[in-house]
């Protein structure tokens, strides 16, 4: 099965104003005319960044493919609207532009190049990380063309202590029993190794919101600060990085990396010397 990730290295196709309104009125015929309005004002903010908005002066810039333009694209779905968020060029997002300035300052100061495993690889971080590994393995449920097909969290098959670095971008939100997927990972580590994972959420809120089954986008949950208390039961450092803190880019544009969007460095425990 042949899946796209955002972050596939492929523009987004902008719709005309034509199929603006056809969706709109269809969504609103099906019952849901506040969505409805919200999918066409999203859809024609983007007609405008790309087409008259080519003639204003750049705001944004993106670090993953080289775009410079007055904004990023909205993306709408049932739950809002995320603004200034994709790339028209490349389909990044906040996060994989905060993991592709975050990643190279981790590994550039290792000692040597790390073998990597890349759960659910994105092209665009592919591009970023693999530079830098001696070895890049990848691994996904539903995905073609990886490493470890058909890998399940939940049951995981992956080698154990193999990866000195394990990139999950967000992964976690899509598997139900997240305390075992997060064993699994810290599984595959060797000692000394880091795994670098983004969740989404709301982490002003101090508590995860769990959901009955996974309808609402693949989700079974949208987490809280308590994601921490779930990444300490396998790992024994867990820090918190706020990838806003690269948003800036030369020339006072910016990489529209949003507030509160957090990436956990997590590393094992170490051995206890005999």
């Amino acid at each position: 099965m042949t899946v796209r990730n955002p972050g596939a290295y492929a523009p987004r196709r902008i719709k005309s104003p034509r199929e603006i309104a056809g969706m709109a009125v269809r969504r609103a015929l099906s019952g849901h005319p506040v969505h409805a309005g919200a999918l066409g004002i999203a859809e024609s903010v983007n007609w405008l960044i790309a087409k008259p908005g080519k003639s204003l002066r750049a705001r944004v810039h993106c670090p993953c493919c080289g775009y410079e333009g007055v904004a990023f694209l909205a993306v709408p779905n049932s739950g809002g609207t995320s603004w200034n968020a994709a790339c028209p060029t490349c389909d990044s997002r906040s996060r994989h532009r905060g993991l592709s300035i975050l990643i190279p300052k981790l590994l550039a100061p290792r000692a040597g190049k790390p073998r990597a495993l890349h759960m659910a690889p994105e092209l665009i971080l592919r591009r970023v990380v693999e530079p830098f590994t001696a070895v890049y393995h990848t691994s996904d449920l539903k995905m073609d063309g990886v490493t470890y097909p058909g890998e399940d969290l939940m049951h995981s098959r992956l080698p154990a202590a193999s990866y000195d670095l394990v990139l999950c971008n967000h992964v976690l939100e899509h598997v139900e029993d997240d305390v075992v997927a997060v064993a699994a990972i810290a599984r595959t580590m060797t000692a000394d190794g880091l795994a670098v994972v983004t969740v989404p959420g709301k982490f002003s809120r101090p508590e995860t919101v769990r959901f009955p089954d996974n309808s609402f986008g693949g989700h079974w949950r949208d987490y809280g600060l308590d994601v921490v208390d779930l990444f300490r039961k396998s790992f024994g450092e867990v820090e918190m990085v706020d990838l806003h803190g690269f948003d800036g880019a030369d020339g006072g544009l910016s990489h529209s990396i949003h507030p509160r969007e957090p990436a956990f460095i997590l590393r094992k425990p170490m051995a206890p010397t005999q």
